[in-house]
């Protein structure tokens, strides 16, 4: 079927585009030749046996698969190993998201409809270019189809319904309460966040933002070891706390030895978006700690952090916190998490009381100056 075509150069049309993820790229080269993606490999020379039905999910290929398609396609190694996935790709049955005005921007401009790579990163919830939160699309979209034929017009049916307001999809209440300035925080993992900027929001350097961001994730979505039965996380407390519809389930990974960046396992996009906002929110006010105008309502999401993070804090959680704080910048922790110091000395609730007059006393300070 192939002998002939695939010796030739690409069409214009089966070109990659601007921040292409492999997959899509490779499903529309498929498409152009009329056959599935896993046939279309597999006489590359390409054999995904045992490997997921999900095409859309093509990053874990070896360096040879890799040499393969670019010898085949007559693309550069580099390029096609930069559209291939991250470290923060989600499986493959995970809800992915798309911005649906991205897709409309492109369907004005007469290009064609392709799913970008940082589409498939579980730290992308948002748009920076339309500072919008994304829409989910459910994996079956993919897995009901053997290449882009088809899918196309599913993912534009989509964002013109998205967009026009028409969807039949029942709204959500998490991205219409979630801070869109959480978008900050998914900036930190694409280094698109220059230093003054983490500095500024979070008081640390883009890279040791990103850590701490990575450690914070994981501690919140940790399951309760200390539980048993049907197990919680602090995230899950959090959102019981702010009446965020989310199932414990969805908020909730149950940790492996050594496993971390947890949020690659939360399956539902809704919930990745409400992880980001809280670790965002933590680091934003965390920052601003010594601030004397910090004076967060009682059930406002910043007030978690100097009122609520401890005791809705399972013992597991803060044991795991304490952990990954030991790798965290000396400075940082004096200046954004006092409570931390001598952490062994002192119990938790001690702590929350600590960072509640610390408050108060602040506020009172402030006031007396002023007047």
């Amino acid at each position: 079927i192939l002998s002939g075509p695939v010796c030739q150069p690409l069409p214009v049309v089966t070109l990659p585009l601007a921040g292409e993820c492999l997959g899509s790229w490779i499903a529309r080269v498929a498409t152009w030749y009329s056959i599935p993606v896993r046939a279309f490999l597999a006489h590359l020379g390409i054999m995904r046996t045992g490997r997921s039905k999900n095409w859309l999910i093509l990053g874990h290929l070896n360096a040879s698969e890799i040499m393969i398609l670019a010898k085949s396609l007559r693309r550069a190694t580099k390029t096609l190993t930069a559209m291939a996935s991250s470290p923060w790709t989600l499986p493959a049955h995970s809800e992915f998201g798309m911005c649906v005005y991205c897709v409309m921007d492109a369907i004005a401009a007469g290009k064609p409809m392709y799913w970008r790579s940082a589409w498939l990163d579980s730290v992308t919830v948002g748009c920076f270019q339309h500072a919008a939160w994304l829409t989910p699309v459910d994996t079956s979209v993919f897995l009901q189809s053997v290449n882009w034929h088809g899918v196309d017009r599913v993912l534009v049916g989509i964002a013109k319904n998205e967009a026009s307001g028409s969807s039949s999809r029942p709204p959500s209440s998490v991205p219409q309460r979630a801070d869109i300035s959480a978008l900050n925080l998914q900036s930190v993992f694409y280094d698109s966040a220059t230093d003054c900027t983490a500095q500024a929001r979070y008081g640390a350097s883009s890279r040791d933002a990103r850590m701490i961001a990575i450690d914070l994730l994981d501690v919140l979505l940790a399951a309760d070891s200390n539980t048993a039965g049907p197990r919680s996380s602090a995230l899950s407390e959090f959102a019981s706390f702010l009446k965020i519809p989310l199932t414990s389930d969805a908020v909730t990974i149950v940790p492996r030895l050594a496993r971390s960046m947890c949020i690659r396992h939360v399956k539902i996009l809704d919930a990745r978006i409400f992880a980001m906002a809280m670790v965002d929110t933590l680091m934003y006010a965390s920052a601003r700690i010594n601030e004397p105008l910090l004076q967060p309502c009682l059930h406002d999401a910043r007030s978690l952090r100097t009122h609520w993070l401890w005791p809705l804090m399972p013992k597991s959680s803060i044991d795991l916190l304490i952990q990954r704080m030991r790798n965290w910048p000396a400075n940082y922790v004096d200046e954004c998490w006092p409570e931390m110091k001598n952490v062994h000395e002192k119990p938790m609730s001690q702590r929350t009381i600590y960072l509640i007059s610390q408050c108060a006393n602040r506020e009172k300070l402030h006031h007396a100056n002023v007047h």
